[in-house]
C-alpha cells in the first residue's frame, strides 16, 4: 500500500474545506446536496438595563407668610335721623308719661271716633251725637246762660241758640265739618286734643277728649269769661 506524503494530504484537506457543499450518503444509497452550515453567530448578550434614576422629588413649596391686610379704621356710626313716627310720638306726648304703644292705641281710637262723628255731622243726627259727649259737657251746655255766650261769638249774627241741639247744629257742625284731623296732643294721660296741622296756621285744635272708665268721650270746653 502506497502512503501519501503528509504534504499531499494537507493539500487535499484544504481543497475539501473550500467546497461549499458536500455529499452525504443517505440510507437509500443516494446522494443529497446539503448546504454547508455557515459559522454559527453567537447571540448578542442581552443589554443590561441601566437602573432608572429616581425622579427628583419636588421641592416643598415655601409657605409665604400671610399678607397683613391694612387695618380699617372704624368710622364712627352716624346717628340715624328719627323716624317720622318717633317724631310724632314726641310731639304728641310732650312731657306726659305715656308709652309709645299706649299712644298708638289712643290715637287709633280717637281718630275712629272722629270718623264716626263726621258721618253724624253729615246726617245732622243729634241723638247719635249725644252718645259721644261726656256728662260734664252736656250739663254745662244745657244752661241757657252758657248757650248765650256761644251765640254772641257766632260769626253769623241773628242765630238763636237756646238748646244743646241748637249748639250742635249752629256751633259744633260748622266749626268741624270737613277738617283733616291727623294727630293728637296729650294734656294728661286721660285728656287729649285732636289737631289738624296746616302750613299756614300750624296746629288747629278741633276736638277735646276725656278718657272715662277706659273709653274716650268727646268734651266740649266751656267758654272762658
Amino acid at each position: 500500500m502506497r502512503i501519501f506524503p503528509k504534504k499531499l494530504i494537507a493539500v487535499i484537506m484544504a481543497l475539501f474545506s473550500s467546497i461549499s457543499t458536500f455529499a452525504v450518503i443517505n440510507s437509500a444509497g443516494g446522494i443529497k446536496k446539503v448546504a454547508r452550515p455557515t459559522a454559527e453567530t453567537k447571540p448578542e448578550p442581552p443589554k443590561k438595563e441601566e437602573p432608572k434614576k429616581p425622579a427628583p422629588k419636588p421641592e416643598p413649596k415655601k409657605e409665604e407668610p400671610p399678607k397683613k391686610e391694612p387695618v380699617k379704621k372704624e368710622e364712627p356710626k352716624k346717628e340715624e335721623p328719627p323716624k317720622p313716627a318717633d317724631e310724632e310720638y314726641k310731639r304728641s306726648v310732650g312731657t306726659v308719661a305715656v308709652s309709645e304703644e299706649t299712644f298708638k292705641n289712643d290715637k287709633k281710637d280717637v281718630l275712629e271716633i272722629i270718623d264716626e262723628l263726621s258721618v253724624i255731622m253729615e246726617e245732622r243726627a243729634y241723638k247719635k251725637w249725644l252718645k259721644y259727649i261726656d256728662k260734664e259737657s252736656i250739663n254745662y251746655w244745657s244752661i241757657p246762660k252758657n248757650l248765650s255766650k256761644a251765640q254772641n261769638r257766632l260769626p253769623v249774627k241773628g242765630l238763636r241758640i237756646r238748646t244743646l241741639e241748637d249748639y250742635f247744629k249752629f256751633v259744633f257742625i260748622p266749626a268741624r265739618r270737613g277738617k283733616n284731623i291727623t294727630e293728637i296732643r296729650y294734656e294728661s294721660d286721660t285728656y287729649i286734643k285732636a289737631v289738624e296741622i296746616t302750613e299756614e296756621d300750624g296746629e288747629l285744635i278741633y276736638y277735646y277728649f276725656n278718657k272715662i272708665n277706659g273709653e274716650w268721650k268727646l268734651h266740649l270746653p266751656p267758654i272762658e269769661d
